[in-house]
């Protein structure tokens, strides 16, 4: 999402700061317009719109080795970066009249910008990403509300509480995004407390590249110790004396990088450089460097993996105190945890230590790339071999489960509402229950449009309630405003949804960017052979199979699939039919293409090409899509 998007800006900007102390950076994050501009004699790859033009203003009156982003890069990575605001002056060359009435050029004054200072580098803590990931910082308004999954929930305190099985016990959830994984961990995680040892963790995808970071979350929150890659030597020795627990070298310089004998505090040093400033001698570059690196993903040896592994397994034990006091190990999202803490992981659940519960979610396999897919596979493999292990793979909610989710959803966000409390409206009504608050006909269009998933339906319910196409009708409850309200919350695309899809697109490459949009041109299912006659007309060199790899992309990008997937279903070399992935996100695409160039794309098909006929079975999706649980 936006999130990441502009976390990464800054990232990179940080970066080629060190590099080239005179460089002046301006950021902005918005929608922009790119592609081939001009005639085909003569055309140039562009790069157009407001958002442009601001980070250029910005770079313009930035001093050299300063950043400055905008407000909506502020608000974005707030959490993760430290800013100072500003308001810089821009001049401009304008002809000015002069006493003797020559004229001649000056700089003048033309606009103020309010912009930001980067003054620190972006937060890597550890326990800063297990409270983003566990909620603290998260929005609350649907955080109280946890519908369905009794089954699941039944299972996972099974193994959890087996008073038979004192070996570790492991819990893997997956599913594809939405569909309610953090929701299912949050409750059992809430549940668990009373009786275990809690700690959790989570992968976070800006940080697949820093080496042993979810481990070291779990290991900091045993510890109780908020930020172990920043603690020093004094402060952990204090700290492990406190323990009982010893730590060698390997662990020392893996876990805790700024308690290794001779590394010293950059974070002095860091600002600096930062900010442009005179204390960048040699030695405090050198310093900088060392700690850039020193967390960097460089495959650790298996003699450094069992001995992190080791780490843990006496920092849980000193936790039971000759007790059976359980740990239970929340760890989310491993599809981005980096390699070695992966290979950590794998190590920890094959030693099976006594009293420690594993609980670990991630994305289904259709929903990761390659290595990440390899990564889970083996896991599950492992997990099988284990006969105290579970892999619960989440399926969308009923739609009976739908439905009072969407009723509790409507109801909590009514009972927030200022102007209804001021008005003193209750919400119950007499002789019914929470649920029967909202109309079948409101429950019904939420699930069809989300098929079940959770963070879809509450996305989906919150636009309806503050567009106010559903409205409280007095003993009647909730129901749709009129008949076209109705129709707005069946056909319409929400505007965030449509700027969440805008903002993935311009992530995409040229090329693919080009083959999405000829694709939202034609038919509800595509056929490779008729974007590659559109590409080939319009002077493209892409040969076919470099146009099947950019649909794939396309498909681990989240905008497209194969037609008719079914289970068990084999890519082919090259398939030959696909769609979008919904009806919303194909709308998104399609809004960006103008009207000339869809007439355009169906004349180098021809009337006999278009429409194809399409196999039985290939209705228009409506479900809203991926996007909109990013």
């Amino acid at each position: 999402g936006l999130e990441l998007s502009a976390l990464k800006c800054v990232r990179a900007a940080t970066s080629i700061s060190k590099g080239i102390s005179k460089s002046k950076i301006g950021i902005t994050v918005g929608s922009c317009f790119t592609g081939m501009c001009g005639t085909h004699d003569r055309h140039d790859f562009v790069v157009m719109g407001h958002e442009v033009n601001l980070a250029s203003r910005f770079s313009s009156i930035a001093e050299q080795g300063q950043i400055l982003v905008s407000e909506n890069v502020r608000k974005a990575t707030h959490s993760f970066v430290d800013y100072e605001a500003t308001t810089r002056p821009y001049f401009k060359k304008r002809p000015v009249t002069l006493e003797d009435g020559s004229i001649e050029r000056r700089k003048v004054k033309v606009a103020e910008f309010q912009c930001y200072l980067v003054q620190n580098e972006v937060n890597r803590a550890a326990s800063f990403i297990v409270n983003f990931r566990g909620g603290s910082v998260r929005l609350k308004t649907e955080s109280n509300i946890f519908v369905g999954r009794d089954e699941e929930t039944h299972q996972i305190l099974n193994v959890v509480t087996d008073p038979e099985n004192q070996k570790s016990k492991t819990v893997l959830i997956t599913g594809e995004p939405g569909i309610g994984k953090s929701a299912l961990v949050k409750q059992i995680r809430q549940t668990v407390m009373s009786f275990s040892k809690v700690v959790f963790g989570a992968g976070f995808q800006i940080e697949q590249n820093t080496s042993c970071f979810a481990i070291r979350q779990l290991i900091g929150s045993l510890m109780d110790i908020d930020d172990p890659i920043n603690i020093e030597q004094p402060a952990l020795a204090a700290k492990l004396a406190q323990l009982g627990v010893k730590v060698d070298n390997s662990t020392t310089k893996h876990i805790f990088p700024n308690a290794v004998k001779g590394h010293r505090s950059n974070q002095r040093s860091t600002r600096n450089i930062l900010t442009g400033s005179k204390g960048d001698d040699s030695r405090s570059q050198r310093n900088l460097i060392r700690a850039m690196h020193t967390t960097q993903v460089n495959e650790m040896k298996p003699k450094h993996v069992s001995s992190v592994t080791t780490f843990f397994k006496n920092l849980v034990a000193s936790q039971s105190r000759g007790g059976n006091i359980e740990v239970v190990v929340f760890l989310e999202d491993i599809q981005w945890l980096d390699v070695n803490s992966f290979d950590i992981l794998l190590e920890l659940i094959s030693n099976r230590i006594p009293n420690v519960v594993f609980i670990l979610s991630a994305r289904s396999s259709s929903s990761i790339n390659d290595e990440a897919r390899q990564r889970l596979e083996g896991l599950i493999s492992l997990l099988k071999k284990i006969a105290s292990a579970a892999t619960i793979n989440l399926e969308p909610m009923s739609k009976e489960e739908t439905g009072e989710l969407c009723a509790k959803l409507i109801v909590d966000f009514k009972r927030k509402d200022a102007e209804v409390e001021g008005q003193g409206k209750g919400l119950k009504i007499l002789g019914m229950d929470e649920t029967d608050l909202v109309s079948q006909s409101v429950k019904d269009v939420v699930y069809e449009r989300t098929k079940g998933l959770p963070r879809h339906i509450i996305l989906l319910v919150r636009w309806l309630i503050e567009s106010k196409n559903v409205t409280q009708h007095s003993m009647n409850g909730f129901d749709f405003a009129n008949k076209m309200s109705q129709l707005q919350a069946e056909n319409v695309v929400p505007e965030s949804v449509a700027e969440t899809i805008v903002m993935r697109l311009n992530i995409l490459t040229g090329d693919a960017r080009n083959v999405l949009k000829i694709a939202a041109g034609l038919e509800d299912v595509f056929f490779v052979d008729d974007i590659y006659t559109v590409l080939e007309n319009d002077g493209s060199k892409i040969s076919l199979p470099e146009l099947s790899t950019i649909l794939l992309r396309l498909k681990e990008s989240g905008f497209i699939e194969p037609f008719q997937k079914q289970k068990g279903f084999r890519m082919r070399r090259m398939v030959q039919e696909w769609q979008f992935v919904s009806d919303v996100t194909k709308s998104a695409v399609k809004s960006l293409l103008p009207e000339k160039r869809r007439v355009e794309i169906q004349e180098m098909l021809g009337p006999a090409k278009l429409p194809r006929k399409q196999s039985e079975g290939s209705m228009k999706k409506k479900g809203l899509g991926k996007f909109f649980s990013m």
